[in-house]
């Protein structure tokens, strides 16, 4: 149930992850919209955790957003461990103006945003 949105200067992509593809949802730069931090509009990366509450037919509707944010945390955790394997920094992130950011990726009304991951290289200390 969760979709994975690939935020990058040239535009927004939702990832498919049958065809291992990322289809083009915005070719514009929303990097600004998927956080309220400064560094997210010049992050090479942002991924939006997208989940819909339309494939969770079997759940009961209270228990949907818990659900979601599991799922959406086990990806994070695993985008954390690659990070950390290729020198990457990346960082979890709530702060997001979820209505700005789910009219700018064109959402349905079943699909809530969970969180957003900036992704980037480490700054020189």
């Amino acid at each position: 149930e969760i979709d994975i949105f690939v935020v990058l200067p040239e535009g927004a992509f939702r990832y498919e992850a049958q065809g291992h593809r990322l289809l083009l949802v915005k070719a514009e730069d929303l990097r600004s919209a998927t956080g309220t931090q400064d560094f997210v509009a010049s992050a090479p990366l942002n991924l939006v955790y997208v989940a819909d509450f339309a494939r969770m037919p079997e759940s009961k509707p209270e228990e949907r957003g818990f659900l979601a944010g599991a799922d959406t945390g086990c990806i994070a955790q695993n985008v954390y461990l690659f990070c950390a394997a290729a020198g990457l920094a990346t960082v979890v992130r709530g702060l997001v103006d979820r209505a700005r950011l789910a009219a700018a990726l064109g959402l349905g009304k079943t699909e809530r945003i969970t969180l957003a991951q900036t992704v980037a290289h480490p700054a020189a200390t």
